[in-house]
């Protein structure tokens, strides 16, 4: 990169930056090598104070770039808008910014929805660029269920990322958590890119005995491994009534019985240490409670938002939303219907509704309790 360049970017980090992409800045076609390249050596860890100013500039850049889709759509054309921006963020992987890294963690669901659109091609792939970024450094396992929906989809190369996603999930030195997640998106990639039960079922032994050779283990931690993913796909296959899950689980488990002469595990004792959703005994309760009782709404209202935290919480965890909508629609329509809630409750179930049309946009009862809200 010319020192031309590097001046400019001492002098005016934004305007260098905003340059470079644009290809203004004239730095580097003689290399033969993209802006990703080109920051990657120009940034080495020893320029410490350069690299901060570049995640400031480069932060920044990509917010304007947001902020004038339009315009810049129009000016650039799509394919270019999306290629400089996904090559923006190969830079912040390349060269692990904090700073805008943490941005896109704090609000991903909104730079997802920008950034997921823009795709051209499985290597020109802005949003999944993001999801790329979002796998390193995880502070914490929120982003679960996330890979786990990337996971359902039946593009390889999202897969990869998902799998990558799970794997680096902090775990506290409990690997086995990772493992039994990971399976369960191999078992949801599986069964979305086939319908046909032997090659679902030899799609997902490759990439079973692949995931084995990263960790080392005895056949018997596998199968227990194995058991736990798909007692928890069996939760997930609910959701989606499809025949050729239950054949596969069922054919699995089959495999396991075959291969395995240990006794099966304390169910308690063994599992993924994970939140439990509540019992549709405590919701029932709740619902008789909101039908036939002389509780003020604030307290029913505080009720069924417990036990809607524990379900979200369990969805979080595991992908599985089932509970926390299923929950929401058939006590939460009943709490409406049957009592006037303060202004304070009624915005906490406005946030409720909102989580359960972002785990389920298509769901009707979702829709129909926001219209009773």
């Amino acid at each position: 990169m010319s020192d031309r360049w590097f001046k400019a970017f001492r002098c005016d980090p934004h305007g260098a930056v905003a340059d470079l992409f644009s290809g203004r800045a004239g730095a580097g076609s003689d290399l033969r090598l993209d802006v990703p390249e080109l920051l990657y050596q120009q940034f080495p860890p020893s320029l410490a104070d350069e690299r901060v100013q570049l995640d400031d500039a480069l932060g920044s850049w990509l917010v304007d770039m947001w902020d004038g889709y339009a315009s810049q759509v129009k000016r650039l054309s799509f394919p270019v808008y999306g290629k400089r921006v996904g090559d923006a963020l190969v830079v912040l992987q390349l060269l692990d910014l904090p700073q805008t890294k943490g941005r896109i963690r704090k609000d991903t669901d909104a730079w997802l929805r920008w950034l997921s659109p823009l795709r051209l091609a499985p290597e020109r792939d802005p949003g999944l660029e993001c999801f790329r970024l979002l796998t390193r450094d995880q502070p914490d396992v929120r982003h679960t269920a996330l890979w786990l929906r990337l996971a359902a989809d039946p593009r390889p190369e999202y897969l990869a990322v998902a799998l990558a996603g799970l794997r680096l999930l902090p775990n506290q030195g409990n690997a086995r958590k990772n493992q039994v997640l990971m399976l369960q998106a191999l078992l949801r990639h599986a069964t979305k890119i086939h319908q046909e039960i032997g090659r679902v079922k030899t799609f997902f032994n490759h990439q079973f005995a692949a995931l084995r050779g990263l960790f080392p283990r005895n056949p018997k931690h596998w199968n227990r491994v194995l058991d736990e993913a798909l007692d928890s796909f069996l939760e997930y296959r609910e959701q989606q009534i499809a025949q050729i899950a239950k054949e596969l689980v069922d054919s699995l488990r089959t495999d396991v019985r075959a291969s395995s002469q240990a006794k099966h595990r304390s169910s308690s004792a063994q599992k993924t240490q994970i939140p439990t959703p509540a019992t549709q005994e405590e919701w029932s309760v709740l619902k008789k409670d909101i039908l036939g009782s002389d509780y003020r709404p604030e307290i029913l209202a505080q009720r069924l938002f417990r036990i809607l935290k524990r379900n979200h919480d369990y969805a979080e965890a595991t992908g599985v939303s089932h509970f926390f909508v299923r929950t929401l629609h058939n006590v939460g329509t009943t709490l409406l219907e049957q009592h006037k809630l303060d202004p304070a409750g009624m915005a906490q179930f406005g946030v409720m509704i909102e989580r359960a049309l972002v785990w389920e946009p298509a769901n009707p009862y979702c829709w129909m309790l926001w219209a009773e809200w």
